[in-house]
């Protein structure tokens, strides 16, 4: 589980950087990429994979930055 977060985290850095001369994409990624790394600090005291509405949250957002980031590379 460790290593799917550690690779969502490094695929939206990534993501950044390919993107980081489009204003409106990059701001959506680096967006993405802070909150998905305030999901896991806050992880480090609850327990939030077990939370529905929050991993709904995390997940939807994940799939949002891969879809900028698919829409403004093609």
């Amino acid at each position: 589980m460790m290593w799917l977060f550690v690779k969502i985290f490094l695929q939206n850095l990534k993501f950044y950087s390919e993107l980081k001369g489009t204003p409106f994409a990059s701001s959506i990624i680096l967006g993405g990429a802070g909150s998905f790394a305030a999901f896991l600090v806050s992880g480090l005291t609850e327990w939030n994979i077990g939370d529905h509405e929050v991993i709904t949250m995390v997940w939807f957002i994940v799939g949002l930055n891969y879809a900028v980031y698919k829409i403004y590379v093609k």
